[in-house]
């Protein structure tokens, strides 16, 4: 027979946060076999059996054992990636974890116990992904549908895209006409329109924009008085037409309106009004085309986006710049009976309100006033005519007799009250009028022995006005006198305009024929100091100086707008009027009358 396996004791040992064991008097105490005999194993229960050279014993019949759990190896580690409450989970885990160690009773056999813990799933890295867009239009996707699809299938239309075959698609010309009267169409070709121009422009725009460097010049320099032409203004559109009017925008620098029409008056060609960029000079950025010809354009001071066009037909018309439209100025209580030859915005105060209005001056010898915001707040200021009652003079012919309207040319606001203005006639007159006087002129006089072109306030001394004719000279006045300042001859040609420049005193522009003159009040006024010329059989029709007083914009009769770069000027006088008033006096010492009240003026 064979021996029965000893049996251990073996003590299940507490333990401790120490991190050592200890015993405990009430652990239960469990018997465990030692085996000696391989032959034996298969009598004791499988996983109790112990062998014998780890056993150690305690008495005769009894082994005391020590079970100690291992340290934990960590052969492979993953890193995962939680979400954002990956944390927040975590400390959820450890709370529920205390929980269970307070509360729930587990069996003291084993030293395993539950673990109740949130699953969280992990995320891998992020895919980098690409937006791309394409263009395709119905009939790629109809096409590619038909390549997916097998042979057999090729026949056969589904429900999705038997509709398109209804659908009649534009065509190519119908496409590009729709996309061309888009704004941001025109947008884009003006911006693009621009950066070409300036590859060949670049230098000349440089120059336009440049102040000119007084401090280039010392005290012995020579003042040459050079002017260079930068471009001309012109296009397949404009070509043909004469130039009538030119017009500054008062705060956006470099942007120019011209009106163009005719001189041939039985020629009924169509009017334009094209405005142009300094940045663009070979093409213009906004085209407005009348039935009539355009006589004068003015941009508005207090609404620069605000264009007003005069036709010769008698229709006024507004055109509003940045929203690319035009409306004509109606009133069933006033209209002109012909051409509109002048315009002018003016502030006029009533007493209630202090608006922006427009005069105009027409062939009829009507003035007339313009409420663009209320029409029927328009009206008829004056109707010029001379009659018995009222004799002109003075006149190298002595007074005419008879009753005769007077055609107004060209209309001018006094600048030291909005409420005069003076309009020079085609029969050589220049009337002084009232707005509130509708009866009749305050005052006219013979001007010149032919039309008077233009008249101009000096913008330094506003007392003082030139004017020039068709009796090929030019005239300076002082208001309330009847007898010219200053007469000065230009060719044998008729001075259709002369302007002031805006900088300097005593500098004058004018243009006769094909010659276009600089004149220095303070110099000698015998000849001109610079003349500028442009082709033989072409004439000037209008000039304008820029807003900065450094260049002088010039039209023809060939639908050209030349600009000019004046270069190597006379320094600006520190006391404008002193200056004009002194260089005057130096021509009025043979007439001690004319000195005598220019002096009054000038200590007034």
């Amino acid at each position: 027979m064979r021996e029965a396996p000893r049996m251990v004791q073996v003590e299940d040992l507490k333990y401790k946060d120490s991190g050592s064991f200890t015993e405990d008097e009430n652990l239960e105490k469990v018997n465990i076999p030692i085996v000696e005999d391989d032959m034996l194993k298969n009598s004791v229960k499988p996983g109790l059996e112990i062998p014998k050279n780890l056993a150690k014993p305690i008495g005769d019949d009894a082994f005391k054992v020590l079970l100690r759990e291992t340290k934990t190896f960590i052969i492979l580690c993953i890193d995962s990636k939680f979400r954002d409450k990956g944390e927040k989970h975590y400390r959820e885990n450890e709370k529920s974890e205390l929980q269970r160690k307070l509360v729930e009773k587990v069996s003291h056999s084993t030293q395993t116990m539950k673990s109740l813990k949130r699953d969280e799933s992990t995320m891998t890295s992020p895919v980098i992904m690409v937006d791309v867009s394409t263009f395709v239009s119905n009939w790629d996707l109809y096409c590619s549908s038909l390549d997916k699809k097998p042979v057999s299938q090729m026949g056969k239309k589904s429900k999705f895209w038997s509709k398109f075959d209804k659908v009649v698609q534009p065509t190519q010309q119908e496409q590009m006409s729709k996309t061309v009267k888009l704004r941001q169409f025109k947008h884009a070709c003006i911006i693009t329109e621009r950066l070409l121009a300036s590859n060949n422009y670049s230098e000349k725009q440089t120059k336009f924009l440049r102040n000119p460097d007084a401090g280039s010049h010392d005290k012995t320099s020579k003042f040459h008085y050079d002017i260079e032409e930068l471009w001309a203004f012109s296009c397949i559109d404009t070509a043909n037409r004469a130039v009538t009017s030119i017009s500054w925008n008062p705060i956006i620098e470099g942007a120019l309106a011209v009106g163009y029409g005719t001189l041939d008056f039985h020629d009924f060609t169509g009017g334009l009004v094209c405005i142009w960029s300094l940045l663009n000079p070979c093409q213009p950025e906004q085209f407005y085309k009348f039935d009539h010809s355009v006589n004068d354009v003015k941009f508005s001071q207090d609404q620069p986006e605000l264009l007003a066009a005069a036709c010769h037909d008698g229709s006024i018309w507004i055109i509003h710049a940045t929203l690319g439209t035009k409306m004509p100025i109606k009133s069933s209580c006033v209209s002109h009976i012909g051409p509109v030859w002048s315009l002018e915005w003016v502030t006029h105060d009533d007493f209630v309100t202090e608006e922006e209005v427009l005069i105009s001056s027409g062939n009829d010898g009507r003035i007339c006033y313009w409420n663009i915001c209320n029409e029927s707040a328009c009206s008829q200021i004056l109707h010029l005519r001379y009659g018995p009652q009222k004799q002109l003079k003075p006149s190298a012919e002595g007074t005419i007799k008879g009753n005769h309207y007077l055609s107004g040319l060209t209309l001018s606001i006094d600048p030291m009250d909005r409420n005069i203005y003076y309009v020079g006639t085609s029969h050589g007159f220049l009337a002084k009028c009232s707005m509130d006087c509708k009866s009749n002129f305050l005052d006219i006089v013979m001007a010149h022995q032919g039309p008077v072109y233009s008249v101009q306030f000096s913008p330094f001394c506003p007392n003082i006005l030139l004017t020039c004719g068709g009796d090929w000279t030019m005239r300076l006045w002082i208001k309330g006198v009847e007898e010219p300042l200053l007469l000065i001859r230009t060719a044998m040609e008729a001075v259709m305009k002369a302007v002031w420049s805006p900088v300097h005193s005593t500098i004058i522009v004018s243009i006769s024929g094909n010659e276009l003159a600089l004149w220095d009040l303070s110099q000698k006024i015998q000849y001109p100091m610079r003349v500028a010329y442009i082709a033989k059989g072409t004439v000037y029709t209008t000039v304008e100086f820029t807003n900065g007083g450094n260049n002088v914009t010039a039209g023809d009769d060939d639908g050209n707008v030349h600009v000019y770069n004046l270069q190597e000027m006379p320094f600006i006088p520190y006391h404008q009027e002193k200056f004009l008033i002194s260089s005057l006096e130096n021509y009025l010492k043979s007439s001690p009358k004319l000195l005598s009240k220019l002096e009054k003026m000038k200590s007034g």
